[in-house]
């Protein structure tokens, strides 16, 4: 599961780059980026047998906090 972790490290520093932009264009591209990596991380988490993939989301919301 060391994938799915960067996955979801990788979709915490995109969050952290959008709110910190004040560009409206580029803080969508983050946001836009962020999301595909958490989405990334549930489809690997879904083919390595995690629990379940709304199990595995709310997990990935609160690695955001």
């Amino acid at each position: 599961m060391r994938i799915v972790a960067e996955y979801r490290e990788t979709a915490v520093r995109f969050d952290r780059l959008a709110a910190e932009e004040s560009n409206p264009i580029l803080k969508a591209h983050f946001e836009q980026h962020a999301a595909g990596y958490r989405e990334l991380a549930v489809q690997r988490a879904r083919k390595l047998g995690a629990k379940s993939a709304a199990t595995f989301r709310s997990s990935l919301r609160g690695a955001l906090t």
